[in-house]
């Protein structure tokens, strides 16, 4: 008998335990309050415009931490901001979805998988938690490693996250106008690096 009530008394504690904790819960990404801008420079210039978000989710732990997540970006998506002449703006967007650059008819998602997330220090007094999450991006046809550091904030059954990514092109296979790659280019030289600014709004699925 007493080893029964011992025993009883454990899985007592042991669901209190797990409904304290709280279960996994999944939230999806709002598309159309969320924002996606990029920035590239050359030598004799700088460019920058939007692109769309086309699905993705996060994963949070028994603790309301993120756990894992997806974030799709539609590459045939891409607008230019600073060019007001029509003609020109058009024309910059089609080479930057043509295969010079992301070839966004063969390859028209480019999506970051968040393998894992961990988070530094406390949440500041507005509720923002920062992380570094660690996953693989894939660009056209290439996927490799890539660490983002983000803010996200958490409450009820909504989440932001805002985060800017600094990307080397070249690694993705993305060599136009590059300097490493070919020479005399001169002030014709794009520089390496660009710079995604992305703001998310998410629910509980």
């Amino acid at each position: 008998m007493k080893l029964a009530s011992v025993f009883l008394a454990f899985l007592a504690l042991t669901s209190l335990s797990a409904s304290a904790a709280g279960e996994p819960v999944k939230m999806e990404i709002n598309t159309s309050e969320s924002k996606v801008e990029w920035f590239a420079s050359k030598v004799k210039g700088k460019h920058n415009g939007t692109i769309e978000v086309e699905s993705g989710e996060f994963e949070l732990d028994g603790k309301g931490m993120i756990k894992s997540g997806k974030i799709e970006i539609d590459m045939d998506s891409i607008k230019v901001s600073d060019i007001e002449d029509a003609e020109d703006n058009a024309k910059l967007a089609g080479h930057l979805k043509s295969d010079d650059f992301f070839n966004a008819e063969k390859w028209p998602t480019a999506t970051f998988v968040i393998k894992t997330a961990l988070p530094l220090g406390k949440r500041n007094s507005d509720g923002w938690q920062k992380y570094t999450l660690k996953g693989d991006l894939t660009i056209r046809d290439v996927t490799k490693p890539f660490t983002a550091h983000a803010n996200v904030k958490i409450a009820g059954e909504a989440a932001e996250a805002t985060a800017e990514l600094n990307i080397d092109r070249t690694q993705w296979n993305v060599k136009y106008g590059s300097g490493k790659f070919f020479k005399g280019l001169a002030d014709r030289m794009i520089h390496d690096v660009f710079k995604l600014k992305i703001a998310l709004k998410a629910e509980k699925d």
